[in-house]
């Protein structure tokens, strides 16, 4: 099993609103969750088969159609993996936390926090403390947009095939809008029927 919780402020303006019109943005999981859906696919190795969810308009974005201020999504993927996305786009304290749990233990960190808690089945438990690698420099989401930008450029300068694939790309949009669709609907949405 593995998890994702992001409690965060709402979107940021942006020029014209574009990010609060579905039809420009795609809505609060494509534009914010799907690297949240390709994290967690990535962390269980499994493909995504289905998606469930609730969420609403309920507290930032009640007057704003088509975007979602909290949502919680399960994804069931290959091997009887699952995921879960939880969502808050109204909190005022920001919250990452990651997690994946097996049968030999529990692994978990929290963004803000830069670290990583290993705990073992027989009870041993360490803590591992995580580096900013772009320290000092102007980057955000903990550094990983400024080292992914450094990555591409230097694989495109290497003629090197990407680590993200496009396949990698449309798994993660087609989770997202089957989220959508699950919250839209109230249904279990098989990723097979999102076209």
């Amino acid at each position: 099993m593995a998890w994702c919780h992001e409690f965060r402020v709402p979107f940021r303006a942006k020029v014209d609103d574009w990010i609060l019109d579905p039809a420009r943005s795609g809505g609060t999981f494509v534009e914010k969750n799907c690297h949240h859906f390709d994290l967690l696919g990535w962390l269980l190795g499994g493909e995504p088969l289905a998606v469930a969810g609730f969420g609403g308009r309920d507290v930032v974005y009640r007057e704003t159609p088509g975007i979602l201020d909290n949502a919680w999504v399960v994804v069931e993927h290959a091997g009887g993996k699952r995921a879960s996305l939880g969502v808050s786009m109204f909190s005022r304290v920001p919250k990452i936390e990651i997690g994946v749990l097996g049968e030999a233990g529990l692994i978990e960190g929290e963004l803000h926090e830069r670290e990583i808690v290993l705990r073992r089945a027989d009870g041993a438990a360490s803590t591992i403390a995580v580096d900013d690698p772009a320290a000092g420099r102007v980057a955000v989401h903990g550094g990983s947009d400024l080292l992914q930008m450094e990555d591409f450029v230097a694989t495109v300068a290497r003629g090197d095939q990407p680590r993200v694939t496009l396949r990698d790309g449309v798994r993660s949009l087609l989770v997202a809008l089957a989220a959508q669709r699950a919250v839209d609907t109230g249904a279990t949405v098989a990723l097979s029927r999102i076209t």
